[in-house]
């Protein structure tokens, strides 16, 4: 069985042109713990979007190496979302 986890939202909050950051604090369930699992080709395909939110489609290949690199995914599988996130910006 898997322990209680901690889930922080964090949020800015403005009030009369002061920003407040606030944060709250939830007990995630194991029942509800398992409701934010993704499968892997999803996680893939959401880090190879904040691939190419940094990078335009026709950024050189080092670009795309490094940038994929970073966030833990291949030259080619940043590459094989290229156009689906490119269609969205």
């Amino acid at each position: 069985m898997q322990p209680n986890m901690k889930f922080f939202s964090i949020f800015i909050v403005i009030f009369e042109k002061y920003y407040y950051l606030c944060a709250m604090v939830d007990e995630l369930t194991e029942k509800m713990h398992s409701e934010f699992t993704i499968s892997k080709e999803t996680e893939i395909c959401h880090r190879a979007g904040c691939v190419w939110l940094v990078l335009d489609k026709d950024a050189p290949k080092e670009q795309v190496e490094e940038q994929a690199h970073e966030y833990g995914i291949t030259y080619e599988e940043a590459m094989k979302y290229r156009d689906y996130w490119n269609e969205k910006k």
